[in-house]
């Protein structure tokens, strides 16, 4: 497996919301897909009874309702955004 942080990711985010499936139980005996994108994820995460899509936005778009979200990064990484300050003028 290339970078094991998106599969990592979905396994947090199953316990976060009290559901906790680990990479192994997510990906089953096929095992993980080299490389993971963002649309092997959503479809596990819609077989472990979750609700999920892939949206690409800005940052700043980012509803504060709609965290902690996953975030597919360039470098074919991901991270968990679980909040974020927004800077006063």
């Amino acid at each position: 497996m290339e970078d094991p942080s998106l599969a990592h990711a979905l396994s947090w985010m199953t316990g976060h919301h009290g559901r906790v499936r680990s990479v192994e139980a997510l990906f089953g005996e096929l095992g993980l897909p080299a490389p993971l994108t963002g649309q092997h994820a959503v479809r596990v995460l819609r077989e472990a009874g979750f609700k999920a899509d892939v949206l690409e936005r800005p940052l700043a778009q980012i509803h504060p309702m709609m965290l902690p979200v996953i975030l597919l990064m360039r470098d074919g990484g991901a991270c968990i955004l679980t909040g974020r300050e927004v800077a006063q003028r």
